[in-house]
């Protein structure tokens, strides 16, 4: 499954649970491929604390160990963007 929300949607916050789990996906990839900061992921994804960014980075991570489907669309996220 992917995300059908658009750009603004995720970087502006709000959205509902749809637009919560987009945001905390591309935090993590945020973090994992590019390496940026705390800081500058909350920044992209319009949230206000870097620690709200920390949590989601935690949680997905958490969740792509139990969850194949997730790990699945991650990877195939990486990928892409890496090739």
């Amino acid at each position: 499954m992917t995300h059908q929300l658009k750009r603004d949607v995720i970087a502006r916050g709000g959205g509902g649970a749809a637009a919560t789990k987009a945001r905390h996906e591309a935090a993590y990839l945020l973090r994992q491929l590019l390496r940026l900061s705390l800081s500058e992921i909350a920044k992209a994804v319009g949230v206000t604390h870097p620690s709200t960014i920390a949590y989601a980075v935690g949680k997905i991570a958490q969740k792509r160990r139990v969850d194949e489907a997730l790990d699945q669309r991650l990877a195939a996220l990486a990928a892409a963007f890496t090739s």
